[in-house]
């Protein structure tokens, strides 16, 4: 199943320490700021 293309936004986060430290990790797919890079390991959840 593809993944949920991401939410229109125009939020981003650098790397997942800044995921963190606005208060929105885990990060999922459709998240807004969401990028495949936050999640290495392919489970659905980044920066967990």
């Amino acid at each position: 199943m593809p993944a949920p293309a991401p939410a229109p936004s125009g939020t981003y986060y650098a790397n997942c320490d800044d995921v963190r430290a606005h208060g929105a990790a885990p990060i999922h797919p459709g998240d807004p700021g969401f990028r495949d890079a936050f999640d290495r390991d392919d489970d659905g959840v980044g920066c967990e």
